[in-house]
This record gives C-alpha cells, structure tokens and sequence, in this order.
C-alpha cells in the first residue's frame, strides 16, 4: 500500500486566506470555471506537485521553478518578460507564501516545439527545479513530440505540470480575416466595427490537444486547462453565470490574434495557483518511482556536447568560411539568417565528449507559408554524414514554426573529434524565394535517438500504465 502525505507544515488557514485573496483579487472568471481549470485529479497526477509543496513549505533551500514553452509563455508582444504569466507566477508564490527566494526561469522560445527543449534541457534549465512547467498547445500538437520533453524532465528528476491553452487563439481564422480586410479594432465602449477578427476565432471550435493531454495523463502530469474558460466564452456552461460580452472577451486576446493579453496573463498565473493550493488542502499519495525513472536510472541519460540556439550559435561560425549570413532577431525569433542562393554558412562543432565517435546532429530552423526557400546541410574536415536538403517553405497553414528536423549520424575522422557542418542556401525553391533561418544546432549521443522516437514513447507509457494498475 502507498504511503499518504499531508502537506500540514503550511495549510494553515493564513496561507490559504493569502492565496485566495490573489486569486480574488487578480481572478477574471467564475469560481465554476476556476475550479475546472485543474484537469486529471488522479492520485499519481496530485502527487506530482508534492515536491514544489514540500519546498515552498519547508523552507530548507530556495524554490526553483522551470517554464518551458513558445511564444505565449515568452510574453511575445510585451517589452520584457516581466509581463509574462512566469513572471506574475513567482511574484504571486512570494507573497503567498511570504518569502523571497522563489523563482520562475523563463526558457520559453518564441515558435519552438516541445523537441527543443527535450534535447537543449540542460542548457535551458541548468539547476535542478522542483517543478517544469510546460506548455506548447500551439506548437506540439502531437503526443510523439511531446513524450521526449516528458521523458528527459523524468530523467532530471524534474516534476511537471502541464499548461494546456488549446481554445484561446485560431492560427488559421486570423490570416483569413485579413485578407477579407474584415480586422478591426472597436474603440472603447463601442462595436461600431462588428465583432473583430480576434473574436472570431477565439469563438470557433479548434482541434483540441486532446491526444497530448491524454498522454500527460497517462504519464501521471497534472493540466491546468483553459477549455472550461472556452466554455465560458461560447456560452455553454450555464453554472458560471451570464455570456461575457465581445468587449469582455476582446480583453483576453492580443491584437494579432495570436497570443493572449496581459490580463490574460495574470489569469494564468492564477490558475496555476489555484492547482497548488487546491492540491495543498487534499491528501496526496506519494507514488513509487515510475517506470520511466526506473528504466532511465539503468540507462544512460543522452549527454548533450553542444546546444546552441539564437545567439549561442555565434561562437560555433567560421566568418572566414561564412559568406551571406547575418544574425538577426525577428519578431522575437533570433537566428542565422540568409536570403540569396549560394550563400554559405560555416560551423564548427566539437563533439570530444561522443561515444564510440558517433553523435546525432539535429538543426532547427524557421518554416513559413512564405518567403522561406531551401538549403542544404553538408560535413565537411573532420566528420562524415549523410547529406540533407531541407525545405522551409511550409504549404500546410499560414504559421511560422520552428521545427527540428530529423537527425543526422555523424562520424568523427580525425583525432580532434570536431566537425566542420556547411549550411548552403539552394538555387531552387518552391515560391521562388530563398530566405533560410537557422534558429538551434544541437550535438548529442546516439542514446537521445532512441528516447525522440515513436516506438520509446509507446513503450513508456505502456510500462507507466502498468506501474499504476491501469
């Protein structure tokens, strides 16, 4: 029989009366949609929280909380990242819990999948954290994207929570509103324009991450989800009280439609209050390690020699071989970009610390419905792979995305272990444009290949069902 935990050293009812007096006081919705914002009360999910609990309660070291996530939880479209739900998280966990040394690192990266932070995780979250915040709900949509991320927060010991924002923003409505010239921003106290385009598409039913949520689930991960806010916008949950207004709703949306506002981001951050002290107040069960940490535990975690991304890439160019390229940062996006054929980029990695003088090579780069062209990626002195052209021009829907592409298996042939990797934009393109972006460079063992692939992530889940009597 599991043994049972009360975390009785800081419910005291001066804590609670705090944490819900921020919550009154920074809330926007009905304590109906409040309290179904935390999903997946199971005893295994509950018991994730127990760590970040046992540390704001006893007080012993300083609180380390990790978000990772894209642009919503960068604060894409604020000047800092002060403004950002991370932020008002930790400012909220200080003056509840009445002490300063709590705090929220902000690793999130405008357009990146889960993928990313699974391979560049220590780099992102050096020290250890007592709870991973994750959310990419307009970024990773998929459970096999996801499952890396899952399994190497395992791997740290890191404990998760997921945040789950499936129903607040319509990627695909927004383009389409433009081009029918149908945006428009209503002055305040006035609709004179109709309902804009934001509006719209926060009211039509988007594909949900159910297969996602379902895998944190399976994974034992507690999810604050906003799909009961959705509810309330639509109408549907009668409980909560009146429809808000398209003047209520337009202040939870950015003016690119995209993203959520700043109130939208104190509510955030509520939310997640709200699952800590909801989960303070029951009785949690302390699960057995998992499966998946007992299996990571024999095994190896992937040792990752090099992770660069944005302006990390830098020391890795060769300027004397690099011709054309240029680093730049767009709309909070920052990378090596190149924009005329021929034009090649150099760059030099290290990969001493390999194994058997092998590693995996995987490169992120920016894909769009427009101006994207193709390149091709090339070893050279030092190592020797396969060959790759890559395409970033993206037909599928009229987002930008940071993807990264499948691994390359590297061979080292000199004593030196380094390698010298080409990035060459192409004379062909589909559109006829040939912007290439290159955002992450990422070195690791052979090991990581295994843990990013469908069938590890199948295997993980099937064991954690079985370690719980599912």
């Amino acid at each position: 029989m599991r043994p049972e935990k009360r975390m009785s050293t800081c419910s005291g009812e001066p804590l609670i009366a705090r944490a819900q007096a921020w919550i009154a006081s920074h809330g926007r919705v009905p304590s109906e949609i409040l309290e179904a914002t935390l999903v997946g009360q199971a005893p295994a999910a509950l018991a994730e929280l127990s760590p970040v609990l046992d540390a704001l309660c006893t007080r012993r070291q300083p609180v380390r909380i990790g978000a990772a996530g894209s642009s919503v939880t960068y604060g894409h479209g604020f000047p800092n990242q002060s403004l950002a739900w991370p932020a008002h998280l930790a400012r909220a966990l200080r003056w509840i819990w009445q002490r300063d040394d709590i705090t929220v690192r902000n690793s999130a990266s405008p357009a990146t999948t889960a993928p990313y932070a699974a391979l560049c995780y220590k780099t992102l979250f050096p020290d250890p954290l007592d709870l991973l915040i994750i959310e990419y709900s307009m970024t990773t949509r998929r459970s096999s994207t996801m499952s890396p991320l899952i399994e190497v927060a395992r791997g740290h010991n890191a404990p998760m929570l997921s945040l789950d924002l499936p129903q607040f923003i319509g990627p695909k409505i927004w383009p389409m509103c433009r081009l029918q010239r149908k945006y428009s921003i209503p002055k305040a106290g006035t609709m004179k324009s109709g309902i804009p385009c934001q509006l719209r598409s926060m009211m039509l039913p988007l594909d949900a991450n159910d297969a996602v949520v379902r895998l944190f689930e399976e994974r034992g991960v507690p999810v604050v989800s906003t799909r009961a806010v959705h509810g309330w916008f639509k109408g549907t949950l009668v409980a909560a009280g009146p429809k808000p207004t398209p003047l209520d709703l337009r202040k939870w949306v950015s003016d690119d439609g995209r993203h959520i506002s700043r109130p939208a981001h104190i509510q955030l951050a509520s939310f997640i209050v709200h699952a800590l002290v909801q989960t303070l107040q029951r009785t949690v069960l302390v699960p057995p390690p998992s499966s998946s940490q007992q299996l990571w535990k024999k095994a190896t975690m992937p040792d990752v020699s090099v992770c660069a991304a944005g302006k990390r890439l830098l020391p890795y160019v060769l300027r004397g071989r690099t011709q054309g390229w240029a680093y730049v940062v767009e709309n909070d996006k920052p990378g090596m970009v190149a924009s005329t054929p021929g034009s090649l980029l150099s760059l030099l990695v290290n990969g001493t610390q390999q194994e058997g003088r092998r590693a995996s090579l995987y490169l992120s780069y920016l894909t769009s419905y427009q101006h994207m062209g193709r390149f091709s990626v090339r070893c050279r002195l030092g190592c020797e792979c396969n060959g790759r052209e890559l395409d970033g021009h993206d037909m599928g829907g009229k987002v930008s995305l940071q993807i990264t592409a499948t691994p390359m298996q590297l061979t080292f042939t000199s004593s030196a272990a380094s390698c010298l990797i080409e990035v060459q934009v192409l004379p062909n393109s589909t559109n006829r444009e040939h912007k290439v972006k290159l955002t992450s460079l990422t070195l690791t063992s052979p090991h990581m290949d295994e843990l990013m692939s469908e069938r590890m992530r199948h295997k993980l889940v099937r064991k954690a069902r079985e370690g719980w009597g599912r």
